[in-house]
């Protein structure tokens, strides 16, 4: 007799799972009570069988390398896997496939979402900088400094001290050439 048993991450997985005729004592739900992986591939007691998942293999780990010990784990034990969400992906290597690109596609996909928070952190660092300037020399002060004609560029830097730069001082405090 082949044992099965189902492992997902939330309730409407297993919705997924108990409609594939899986009983509620089968399916193992990640994070409830004691239940994960290990006490689901404890479960079948070293008998081969049929492990369900819901979502896909990114339900055993968030990364390829965990995602392949555990496949490698279950092919030993002679478990086999069967997505029920994605009953198209049939071979190993194709629900290995889907798990890669949802993987590899965890970042920002928005490129609009991507400029905003990279804005917001390039922006937050500019102001440290700014307040850091700002703490060393009084902005009239330098912005006079920078816009006296027959004082040197080099004069200018070395005065005001390494946390100034000539772009940063003509772009901030109109310093011409």
């Amino acid at each position: 007799m082949k044992v099965a048993r189902g492992f997902c991450k939330n309730k409407e997985q297993a919705h997924a799972l108990k409609a594939c005729g899986l009983v509620d004592k089968a399916i193992y739900q990640d994070g409830r009570g004691a239940e994960d992986i290990e006490r689901c591939l404890a479960s079948f007691r070293g008998r081969p069988g049929t492990l369900m998942i819901a979502p896909d293999l990114t339900v055993f780990s968030a990364s390829r390398r965990g995602i392949a010990e555990v496949m490698a784990r279950l092919e030993r034990a002679r478990i086999r896997v069967v997505d029920v969400v994605h009953p198209q992906d049939e071979t190993i290597a194709e629900m290995m496939q889907r798990a890669s690109v949802l993987i590899a596609h965890t970042g920002l996909m928005d490129r609009r979402t991507a400029r905003r928070r990279g804005g917001l952190g390039g922006r937050a660092k500019g102001l440290a900088a700014q307040a850091a300037r700002d703490a060393a020399a009084p902005s009239d002060y330098v912005r006079r400094l920078v816009q006296h004609p027959a004082i040197p560029w080099r004069v200018k830097l070395e005065v005001l001290g390494p946390g100034f730069s000539a772009s940063t001082l003509r772009r901030h405090h109109g310093g011409g050439a």
